[in-house]
């Protein structure tokens, strides 16, 4: 992958919309959205592609033995069973084995993991919202609902600086001349950079391109020239690029 269109411009913004489209194209083409079968879904974490061959073989000769009624079949089904529980009781004891073991100096994690076992913590009421009144106007699609909520809680800041009665410039009577030498920042290094990503948290949620830190750590070396381009670009103009000011908004519905 060549970032060398990245070094040629000066627009720190039109830099960065090239670097990341580059990212999210490899990791669109690398990482394929597919979609979840149920019965994956419904297998326990411990249940390996060897036990689901074990569970099909196990299967297959009980309906051998209840359709011939041969006591050989029956013989030779229980003892498959018998071996069967064993493994799987084996795998199920190791997974969870290695699972406490690894966390064991994480208090977080240990009691995440205690209550996806035993269910300690109170069920998620997950009931979506079926009707939303707006101006005497109800709303019952799901997606109108949807819609009226982004749009109500992204009016919410131009609203309240309507409500404020000043004009654009008025905060310019408080200030002084403008020093235009007055700030300098230290141009960024690459050991900087990969410092600092070396310490951010695996467990860390992405932004909206889906980059998180567990998947920037492994390629920080390949884009690391660009991005250091992009910062020091970033501190020369004063100009921070637009991608980087998205947030991902999420309205979380509560009872009253």
């Amino acid at each position: 992958m060549s970032f060398d269109e990245v070094f040629i411009h000066n627009d720190v913004d039109t830099c960065y919309n090239l670097f990341i489209s580059k990212i999210t194209n490899a990791f669109d083409n690398c990482f394929k959205v597919v979609r979840l079968s149920r019965s994956k879904a419904k297998d326990k974490a411990w249940i390996t592609p060897g036990i689901k061959n074990s569970i099909r073989t196990k299967n297959n000769l009980y309906k051998k033995w209840k359709s011939s009624g041969k006591d050989s079949d029956e013989t030779l089904f229980k003892k498959y069973r018998r071996e069967y529980e064993k493994i799987a009781y084996k795998a199920e004891q190791k997974f969870y084995h290695d699972k406490f073991n690894s966390k064991c100096k994480n208090i977080k994690q240990l009691w995440s993991n205690l209550n996806n076992l035993f269910s300690f913590s109170k069920p998620k009421n997950n009931s979506p919202i079926s009707k939303l009144t707006i101006n005497n106007t109800d709303y019952t699609n799901t997606k109108d609902i949807c819609n009226e909520l982004n749009s109500y809680y992204c009016s919410i800041g131009p609203k309240l600086a309507s409500s404020i009665s000043c004009k654009p410039d008025d905060f310019f009577k408080y200030c002084d001349q403008p020093l235009s030498n007055s700030l300098f920042c230290t141009p960024v290094s690459a050991s900087e950079i990969l410092n600092i990503v070396s310490h951010f948290r695996d467990n860390k949620s992405p932004g909206y391109d889906n980059i998180g830190p567990k998947l920037l750590k492994p390629i920080i070396h390949y884009i690391i020239d660009p991005f250091v381009h992009i910062c020091n670009l970033s501190f020369s103009t004063g100009i921070v690029p637009d991608s980087l000011k998205i947030a991902k908004v999420i309205a979380v519905y509560k009872k009253r």
